[in-house]
Parts: structure tokens; C-alpha cells; sequence
């Protein structure tokens, strides 16, 4: 597939702002020498060739907001990604990666399972998706490493980060510690059809930091910061999902400001089974500078948590699970807590799929908000997952407009959001060998259900049906 003129291939030129990282990153691997040190005739580099192909299909409303009229969709994406390694493959020094999305997608409908869980591209569209040089071994020790590119931040809760951007990152990875502290700033979408930056991620500055220490056997403990500065003159308040429409485009504001959090994460394991638990805590505060008013503060704080209990001597080996998560109070729709353009709600388990906080159809901004759920998790063999969620969603200043994605409501001060049933039927094949490599293939049905409130009667009750396919080789 060819991209238009203005397509990602172009973009990654536009990348050059990044150019001046590269002296840094040169330096962080031993200085220029280490270039010029590299033997006459250098061993054959070693690369690998990976291909994902998702397709997914459902039924909903239009632009997944509760409350639009329904309509079919379906999202293809070919995602090839191409690893080098030199001068070998292992304990390499240099290390480069790219990986590009190709999609089609018949509407703007989204779900967690795929990547970029925003709205999506209607028709075709192409995306350099990352593209990163990495530096191992600096100094010699295989504990640090320094990558330079557009590359992605990501974690189990996406409360955090769950986003590619082009920055430099430093990493520290040890038996029992690890962390990393980046500089980043979107200067592109990288992508050929949508290839202006909206205006909420302009001249927008991040510093990203994460220190982990594992202080018993799979049991970690840890400190995060995000630290974001705007650089434009009067860039657009990246604002809440539920400001919407006029509200968002009469506001503007330079904002600067921080987010830090403690975190802890683990699991006993057992032949009969264990408990795990995470716990995210995160505390916000910004300044905000308009022309037309004054400068003003914004302050908010969220707590995420999770405990599961596992039997696997019982049939299924079923897991029963506890989430919930609580914001502050906010006065009105510009204070209090909120996920910015490099966060989302999404949950991610590399070893199954991705879903939600509150299920893989309704979408929380995290902001005026109170939700508990349980989750059911089941195996009916091997290699099949059948899990069943139930949450129960509040706001907590019924001022305000439920934090979800729904069509712009008629408010009805009240407390309850609504509840979700959420139905997730997960399947693995047996991997099949083709030509010495892996093909694996998955399979994701999922239906979920959302009973409005009576803050949300304006939407009304709602539904969504979506089916996806994995394979990769």
C-alpha cells in the first residue's frame, strides 16, 4: 500500500526535531569512539520478521457512544514489524525497530482490544506505529540501555501511559529493580491520512519517570512520575473526554503541571492456586494560564485497586476478582483528576487480551467517578478463557456530567451512572509450524451490556457486540 504525499513516510522526516537527542544518545553508549572502534570485517547482523494480522467486527453504536443509533463495523489491520540486531543477535549492542499499521476500517467504532483504543480512522490508512534505535550494553553492563524514537509507553493499567511518542528513554533493568526516565514530545502522527497533531498534543513536553524494586518474590513496589509542560502560546486544554463539542473549542489554556503515584503489584504462587493484587495511586496538580482570565490550579488524585483468588485443583480453575477505583470530588468540569492524550483506561494481559476498567464497551475518563465490580474468570480447557464482569459506575459530584463515552447528555443530577455486565470468551489454537516459524491464531467474542442510571437515563440503555480475530507469524 502506497501512502499519499502527506503520508507517515514523510512524517518520519518530519521527525528531525529528534535529531538533537541523537548526540545524547551517542554519548550515554560511550562517546563516538565506540562507532569507530567497531572491528574491519564485523559479524553478519541478525534481524527478525514478525507479521499480525486483527480483524474485527461487531455491532453497536455509532462511534461506540452510548446512546448513538446503531450501526455494523469492521476494523482490519496488517501490522508487520521488522527487529535488527548488531553485530549479533544476541547480547547485541545496536538494536533498531520498526513496526507500521496498515488498516481499513469501516467506521470510527473502537475497543480496547485494538491498540489505540480512541476513535478510529475510517477507510484505508497507513501508520509508522514506532521506530526506535536502541543502545544495549552501555559500558559495558546489560543492565542499561538507551532507546531513541517513537516508541511505546505501556503498563498493565494504562492510567499511566499507553501511548507511542517520539522520545529518549534511559532504562535500568536488574534481577530486582528496574526503572527508566524519558524525555518525549509528539511532533507527528506518522500516519496518511490523519497527518496533523490535534491540537491538545502540540508543543506539549513530557518527562516520564518509573522507579519498581521487587522487595519479596514476585511482589514489586514502586514510584511514578509524569511531569507535562506546554511550550505553545495558547495551545487547546487537552480537557476531558466528556467536554465535548463548543465547551472544548472556546477553551484554551497553557497548562503545566505533574502527576506522581506509588504502585504496587504481585502474586503468591501455588500449586492450588494464589492471591495477586495491584494497587495504582496517583495524585495531579496543574497550572493553567488563559487570555482570558487569570492563571488557576487544578488538583485531583485517583486510586485504582485489584485482588484476585485462584483454585486451580476446581473445575475451570476459576479466578474471582475485586476492582475498583475512586476519584476525588471535583468543584466543576475543570478540577479534579483526569486522564490525559498519553493515558487510557485499558487493561492489558499480554497473555490473553485487552479490555477496560469497567469491560471492553464503556469507556471511563477517570475523573468525578466511583466504580466496584467482580470478575469471573474461567478455563473450560487449556486453552480457552470465559470470563464474566459486573461493575456498578457513580459519580461523585452529581453536578457533573457522567465521565463515560456517551452522546453529550441532558444532566440529570444523580449519583448513579449505571451498571455494566460484561462477557468475554477467549480461544487459543495450538500453534501450527509453517516454514520453521509459529503461526498462533486467537479468537475474541465479547458481549457487553450497560443498564443506564439515573444520570445517564438521557442515553438510555445500550448495547455492543464485537468479535476479533488474531494471527501472527
Amino acid at each position: 500500500m502506497m501512502f499519499k504525499q502527506n503520508s507517515a513516510t514523510l512524517a518520519l522526516r518530519r521527525g528531525g526535531a529528534l535529531a538533537g537527542y541523537l548526540g545524547a544518545l551517542i554519548l550515554l553508549s560511550g562517546g563516538p569512539e565506540t562507532l569507530l572502534a567497531a572491528p574491519a570485517v564485523a559479524q553478519e547482523s541478525g534481524y527478525e520478521f514478525d507479521q499480525k494480522l486483527s480483524l474485527q467486527a461487531g455491532y453497536g453504536p455509532e462511534g461506540s457512544l452510548i446512546g448513538q443509533s446503531h450501526e455494523a463495523f469492521m476494523g482490519l489491520r496488517y501490522e508487520p514489524t521488522l527487529r535488527t540486531y548488531w553485530p549479533q543477535r544476541e547480547w547485541s549492542q545496536w538494536q533498531t525497530f520498526v513496526r507500521l499499521w496498515l488498516n481499513y476500517n469501516t467506521s470510527d467504532a473502537s475497543n480496547p482490544a485494538f491498540e489505540n483504543a480512541g476513535p478510529q480512522i475510517e477507510g484505508f490508512s497507513a501508520e509508522a506505529r514506532e521506530f526506535y534505535l536502541k543502545r544495549n550494553l552501555i559500558n559495558d553492563d546489560p543492565r542499561l540501555s538507551a532507546t531513541l524514537g517513537r516508541q511505546r509507553f505501556s503498563d498493565h493499567f494504562g492510567v499511566w501511559w499507553d501511548d507511542s511518542i517520539e522520545s529518549l528513554r534511559v532504562s535500568f533493568q536488574d534481577t530486582d529493580q528496574t526503572a527508566f526516565i524519558a524525555l518525549a514530545e509528539h511532533f507527528s502522527t506518522y500516519n496518511s491520512d490523519d497527518i496533523h497533531l490535534a491540537e491538545q498534543d502540540k508543543k506539549i513536553l513530557y518527562l516520564l519517570a518509573d522507579y519498581s524494586q521487587q522487595w519479596q518474590q514476585n511482589h514489586w513496589a514502586g514510584l511514578r512520575g509524569l511531569y507535562e509542560y506546554d511550550h505553545s502560546d495558547d495551545a487547546q486544554m487537552a480537557l476531558p473526554a466528556s467536554v465535548t463539542g463548543s465547551q472544548a473549542q472556546q477553551t484554551t489554556f497553557d497548562t503545566s503541571g505533574f502527576r506522581v503515584g506509588f504502585y504496587a503489584h504481585g502474586d503468591t504462587q501455588a500449586p492450588k492456586g494464589g492471591t495477586d493484587y495491584h494497587v495504582e495511586t496517583l495524585y495531579l496538580q496543574q497550572r493553567r494560564v488563559s487570555p482570558q482570565r487569570s492563571p488557576d490550579h487544578r488538583e485531583g488524585w485517583a486510586v485504582i485497586g485489584e485482588v484476585g483468588q485462584t483454585w486451580n485443583t476446581l473445575a475451570l480453575q476459576p479466578r474471582v476478582a475485586l476492582r475498583t477505583g475512586i476519584t476525588d470530588k471535583p468543584s466543576d468540569a475543570r478540577d479534579g483528576f483526569y486522564l490525559n492524550r498519553l493515558q487510557s483506561d485499558r487493561v492489558s494481559n499480554p497473555s490473553s487480551y485487552t479490555t477496560g476498567l469497567a469491560g471492553s464497551f464503556v469507556t471511563v475518563d477517570l475523573r468525578n467517578l466511583f466504580f466496584y465490580g467482580v470478575i469471573l474468570e474461567t478455563h473450560p480447557d487449556e486453552r480457552q478463557q470465559l470470563d464474566i464482569r459486573l461493575f456498578d459506575l457513580y459519580s461523585r459530584n452529581d453536578n457533573l456530567a457522567p465521565a463515560i463515552n456517551m452522546t453529550s447528555p441532558t444532566l440529570h443530577p444523580d449519583h448513579s451512572i449505571g451498571q455494566v455486565l460484561d462477557i468475554s470468551h477467549y480461544w487459543k489454537a495450538f500453534p501450527w509450524a509453517v516454514q520453521g516459524k509459529q503461526l498462533n491464531m486467537n479468537l475474541l467474542s465479547n458481549l457487553s451490556y450497560f443498564v443506564a442510571g439515573d444520570a445517564s437515563q438521557a442515553a438510555g440503555d445500550d448495547i455492543q457486540v464485537t468479535m476479533g480475530l488474531d494471527l501472527r507469524y
